[in-house]
């Protein structure tokens, strides 16, 4: 599996979780689609820091602990090296709209040399707590550099704002999803969980008749923080990280990441800019 992640730059474990705690993340997807609804959450489409005391729940700590996803996890990063930068929810949307394609962190701009060695230092998950089928990947395209039909895709849609309603894509003709090279869709049962380096091209299509609710944690190796000063920004957020007794006992693997982070945080404390 391992070769499979380095080569295709996704793989996915299914039924992963199951049973009580699958029905209780379940539950509390649904209880955040509510507050999203209320406009509680940071936006439309997801919460993106599930862990801060208003959104926090129990089971949360019981999935970040899950041994299938961290055996894998650790033999991506090892485990001295599987830093904990991040855990949000994705939630639908209330009309039809998309992500369209980008690459986390570089959005739709090409992978630059410094990027593409990366193949077992950036890792992102979707837990499906329901059947998923919103992602779509290029394979492949995390250790290399844009193509020249990739590249034209993109630049027939760079004026519609990367997350829009889907008429706004459908206004410019053919299908902004399905028409990049090399599309895939990434189709999930409840319980399954999809690894994939974030430097993926990847989009989402979110219709409003499917309900969704997706754990989506992040992990980054120590040596992106030491080849990327502007990333280490990054380790100056979660302030509930810092004060996390109200979560309660962190667990064998989430409890393990949150410390790397916290000693990566310390480290790089002198570089946070100042943004009061």
């Amino acid at each position: 599996m391992k070769q499979q992640f380095i080569d295709d730059g996704f793989i996915i474990l299914k039924g992963i979780i199951e049973g009580d705690l699958l029905k209780r993340i379940q539950d509390q997807c649904e209880h955040l689609s509510d507050l999203r609804d209320q406009g509680k959450t940071s936006c439309p489409q997801r919460e993106q820091n599930v862990l801060q005391p208003e959104f926090f729940h129990r089971s949360y700590i019981e999935f970040m602990n899950n041994e299938r996803m961290n055996d894998f996890v650790y033999d991506l990063l090892g485990k001295e090296n599987a830093i904990f930068v991040g855990l949000s929810i994705l939630l639908g949307y209330d009309t039809e709209a998309i992500i369209s394609w980008h690459h986390d962190i570089l959005g739709p701009r090409d992978l630059s040399p410094e990027w593409i060695c990366r193949q077992e230092q950036i890792l992102q998950a979707n837990f499906a707590a329901f059947s998923d089928k919103a992602l779509w990947i290029v394979p492949g395209s995390h250790c290399r550099l844009n193509t020249a039909e990739e590249n034209a895709h993109i630049e027939k849609y760079k004026d519609v704002p990367l997350i829009s309603k889907k008429d706004e894509f459908k206004a410019l003709g053919g299908d902004v999803v399905r028409d990049m090279p090399g599309a895939v869709n990434v189709e999930l049962d409840a319980g399954d969980i999809v690894i994939y380096n974030n430097l993926l091209w990847h989009c989402a299509e979110y219709d409003p008749k499917i309900k969704r609710g997706a754990i989506h944690p992040d992990w980054l190796h120590t040596k992106i923080f030491e080849d990327f000063p502007n990333i280490r920004q990054g380790l100056n957020g979660h302030p509930w990280l810092l004060d996390n007794e109200f979560m309660g006992e962190l667990g064998p693997h989430f409890g393990h990441q949150v410390d790397l982070f916290l000693k990566q945080r310390e480290k790089y404390k002198d570089e946070f800019k100042d943004t009061e």
